[in-house]
Order: C-alpha cells, then structure tokens, then sequence
C-alpha cells in the first residue's frame, strides 16, 4: 500500500474525543506529566501528521486539558549552554 493510499487521523473537534484521546497518551507513558517528544511519538506512531499533532495540542489547551511549560536545564556552573525541555501535564484527569 503506498504512502498515497494511507488514510492520516484528524485531530478530535469533539471535547470529549479529545479529552480521551489526551489521557490515551498519558497513560501510555504512566505520568501527568511528559514531554514534547514523547507527545508527538506516540501520536505520530497513532497515525497523526505533525500538523494535526499541533492541533490536538493547542485544542487541549484551549479546553484547559493540559498545561504547557518548559523545564530548563544547563550543562554545567558557571553556565555555558541552557537547555529548554517543553512539557504538557494532564490538568483533568
């Protein structure tokens, strides 16, 4: 089957749908709170495109599903390179 053929999922439009599918991705990894990374592997191994991955990102956030932050680390002290780590954590579980 070719890569034309493949039919892409849709970000959910409905709350609901995309509420469960938030949790999905939680509970897969066990935590309330994960990162970018992980967000995007496992919907991408769920058939989503990156742009509907965004989506279902920005929706959640929009719905108060999620918070959104960033975690900064550095390398060592004195500081010479900074780090940055995007999380989301599960607001309603």
């Amino acid at each position: 089957m070719s890569d034309e053929n493949v039919k892409k999922k849709v970000a959910p439009t409905n709350v609901k749908e995309l509420r469960k599918l938030v949790r999905e991705v939680f509970a897969h990894y066990g935590e309330k709170k994960i990162y970018e990374e992980k967000f995007f592997d496992y919907l991408r191994k769920k058939g989503y495109s990156d742009k509907e991955i965004k989506k279902i990102w920005i929706r959640a956030l929009g719905h108060g599903i999620i918070r959104w932050g960033v975690d900064v680390f550095a390398d060592e002290i004195p500081i010479k390179q900074v780090k940055k780590k995007y999380f989301l954590e599960l607001v309603r579980g």
